[in-house]
């Protein structure tokens, strides 16, 4: 039997249990096999070495019966707790799989506790670490590369982890840091009352809550979890997830820029000078936004938005825009490819608008007289509020 030959037969036999056992089992094989050929062995004696994959399952199912039988005492976690009274200028934070928590410090210290749960086994396998570089302090959960362990002992290990959930690092910060970052792989991270120059966080496949926190600078980055601010007050405010949602309630920031690739984004009672806003294939939702610059756009998803504005351009490919300009607008452009165009404007005035609905609908209104001034081209009120509207295959409805 070959490499290939085995691996595929080891895939098929464990398409029945979880993605993650699944996955943490094969990359197990592939580096068994990826050893031997180091050490110049043959794929048969590597196969030989693994052993019998039925075995292997009826082991990984016993494994799975006893830990999932009534009173099975996972065995005791490993916790500790460490102060540290030195002036850092930052501190970062990287968990493989954990989840982090971040709170504010009330005595000027940082402190650390951690929680490893499951038995012996599993507190071997991760560990906590910590070390100083100057003045800034590193910890976090991560996993011991170090250690030699079987593939049975693996499975064993990895049942046990999931069904007892993540490790938990809970740290809390003084105010005056210049930066604080986090990493980690598969945990959630919620940071509550946090004030530092930077804040940078980066997690792949868990959500981020972020409450009541300010910073000049705050990056966030998700891959596959949701992003959730509120109360949030920064210079500049840089947050995108690539499959996730994005909500964001009560900010106040210079410069925003809020990102997704395959998710929605709700903003709710915002307040930029300016706000660049975009997704791929998800719709956007804005409420309450004041803006001196605000820039909208989707791929394939619809826009809607109650805005007070200077100046706003919202753009959709693949969707419908629905614009409710307040305030003194000075400039606006709506562009909708393949989608409908609703536009109303309330208290603009000396203001000039492009309206461009492609194969769509335009319906635009004023709380004012309208006039049609050319082929196109509508002035509303004292005619200080001029409107060019245009479309290639659908209808202009002009109300005033």
């Amino acid at each position: 039997m070959t490499k290939a030959e085995y691996m595929e037969q080891l895939q098929k036999k464990l398409d029945r249990f979880g993605r993650e056992l699944k996955e943490e089992i094969m990359e197990d094989y592939r580096q068994h096999f990826a050893e031997g050929q180091k050490q110049g062995k043959s794929d048969e004696e590597i196969i030989r070495e693994l052993g019998n994959i039925e075995e292997m399952i009826r082991e990984l199912d016993e494994a799975d019966k006893e830990n999932a039988r009534e009173g099975n005492d996972p065995g005791q976690a490993e916790s500790g707790f460490h102060q540290y009274a030195w002036p850092y200028r930052a501190v970062e934070l990287e968990c493989d799989a954990a989840d982090i928590e971040l709170e504010r410090s009330a005595d000027g210290q940082v402190s650390i506790w951690y929680e490893i749960p499951g038995s012996d086994t599993i507190n071997r396998r991760l560990v906590f670490y910590q070390r100083e570089e100057g003045d800034v302090l590193y910890a976090g959960i991560k996993e011991n590369k170090q250690k030699t362990k079987g593939i049975l002992e693996s499975i064993r290990i990895n049942k046990e982890w999931f069904r007892l959930g993540n490790p938990v690092l809970k740290v809390k910060l003084p105010e005056g840091l210049e930066r604080l970052s986090f990493s980690t792989s598969s945990g959630d991270v919620c940071a509550q009352g946090i004030s530092v120059d930077t804040f940078l966080g980066n997690t792949a496949s868990g959500d981020v809550t972020m409450k009541e926190a300010s910073a000049k600078q705050i990056q966030l980055k998700v891959a596959s979890g949701d992003l959730e601010l509120t109360g949030i007050r920064a210079v500049g405010l840089k947050v995108n997830s690539a499959s996730g949602h994005i909500e964001i309630e009560d900010a106040k920031t210079e410069t925003a820029q809020v990102s997704t690739a395959s998710g929605d984004i709700e903003i709710e009672d915002a307040k930029a000078q300016t706000a660049q806003i975009s997704t791929a294939s998800g719709d956007v939702d804005l409420k309450g936004i004041s803006a001196d610059d605000l820039s909208v756009e989707s791929a394939s998803g619809d826009i809607a938005a109650c805005a007070e504005v200077k100046k706003c351009h919202c753009g959709a490919v693949r969707g419908d825009i629905d614009l409710k300009a307040t305030g003194p607008a000075e400039q606006i452009s709506v562009n909708a490819v393949r989608g409908d165009i609703y536009l109303t404007l309330e208290g603009a005035g000396g203001m000039k608008a492009e309206v461009a609905a492609h194969y769509g609908t335009a319906h635009i209104s004023w709380a004012g007289e309208c006039k049609k001034v050319s082929a196109g081209t509508y002035t509303f009120g004292d005619g200080s509020c001029r409107v060019e509207a245009s479309t290639r295959s659908g209808n202009l409805e002009i109300s005033g």
